[in-house]
């Protein structure tokens, strides 16, 4: 826009913005981006609970395929083994050997014979429960048994004897 001819102001300073123009546009700018630099915190932390419920997932899956494995008899043997020796895994969810890498510790339950829906007990399934906690970040519970700490993600499935 073309702004009327005034006698005394060249044509250069006309084509300019005014102090008050660039005044305002920096404060939209500047409250658009306290706004934006205000969500970058909640962003971050829903983006460290989406990895962290990722990795737990591997870890069950690593544990379910582990016990599917697992000869029917040595089924109470792995939960012994894994309640006095916790599964411990590094922040990728891979089994670490260094405690100064555990992210996540996970234990096994084992429920010899189940009792199904019908109200029979089958001597041929074994509930099989996995319990996964995070050793780092915010938790509720100090508890150290990882069975019975509240912050565990668990999860629980049949094993059938397959006769190995």
């Amino acid at each position: 826009m073309r702004l009327p001819f005034r006698p005394g102001v060249s044509r250069r300073a006309r084509l300019g913005f005014s102090l008050v123009e660039v005044t305002l546009a920096l404060g939209i700018v500047s409250f658009s981006m306290v706004t934006i630099f205000g969500l970058l915190p909640v962003g971050l932390d829903v983006s460290r609970q989406a990895i962290d419920t990722t990795v737990c997932s591997q870890i069950t899956q690593q544990m379910i395929h582990a016990a599917q494995q697992t000869d029917f008899s040595r089924l109470t043997q792995l939960q012994s083994d894994s309640a006095s020796e916790p599964w411990c895994f590094d922040d990728q969810g891979g089994r670490s050997a260094n405690p100064a890498f555990t992210r996540y510790k996970a234990a096994y339950q084992v429920a010899p014979s189940a009792a199904l829906p019908t109200g029979g007990g089958a001597s041929r399934l074994a509930l099989v429960t996995v319990s996964v906690v995070g050793t780092q970040g915010p938790r509720t519970s100090k508890e150290a048994d990882i069975l019975k700490n509240p912050d565990a993600r668990r999860v629980s499935f049949l094993v059938p004897d397959n006769g190995r």
